[in-house]
């Protein structure tokens, strides 16, 4: 994903060392990598949707761990979490969706189907890490559409972009 390369960053902002950021991204992929078969097995043997959900739920549990505890412990349980969450839904969504066009006599929509998901997710992760930027540049066009007495100062809109030389951290992005 494209995203990845901002936990790194992330991690720095949080005070890790090089060390501490090594070690937790090798032990999110570590823990993913090592526990694919068994979620796969589980998959079979149980509700292939109950074991999305339960991976998605892990994954919120990371999330909360990070939120609560913001430290190398913290973020490296979140990030082992990450980890269950990624074995308990990479392959498992697929298999389900092959699964219910078949049942549905359907399957050669299937490479299709996985084709438009996948897009779909991609075009959501652009969106969500452009819509910073775009607020910022919709701000200029917009302050024309405004009227303006001459008695008044002109409007300023807020824009959520650190100006320059400020950091994300030290810019006010809400009141």
């Amino acid at each position: 994903m494209p995203i990845y390369p901002v936990y790194g960053v992330m991690f720095v902002a949080k005070g890790l060392t090089p060390v501490q950021i090594a070690t937790t991204l090798i032990a999110w992929s570590l823990t993913g990598i090592v526990l694919q078969i068994p979620a796969g097995a589980i998959a079979d043997k149980w509700s292939r949707r109950g074991v999305l959900a339960v991976g998605q739920a892990v994954r919120v549990v990371g999330f909360l761990i990070w939120l609560v505890w913001p430290t190398y412990p913290g973020l490296l349980i979140g990030m082992m979490l990450w980890g269950v969450k990624s074995a308990l839904t990479s392959g498992i969504f697929e298999a389900l969706l092959y699964d219910e066009l078949a049942a549905l006599d359907r399957p050669e929509a299937y490479a299709r189907l996985v084709g438009r998901a996948a897009a779909v997710g991609y075009v959501a992760v652009f969106a969500a890490r452009s819509a910073p930027h775009g607020v910022c540049l919709s701000a200029i066009p917009l302050s024309f559409w405004r009227v303006q007495p001459p008695h008044l100062p002109p409007p300023s809109l807020p824009c959520p972009c650190p100006t320059p030389g400020q950091t994300w951290r030290s810019a006010r992005l809400w009141p």
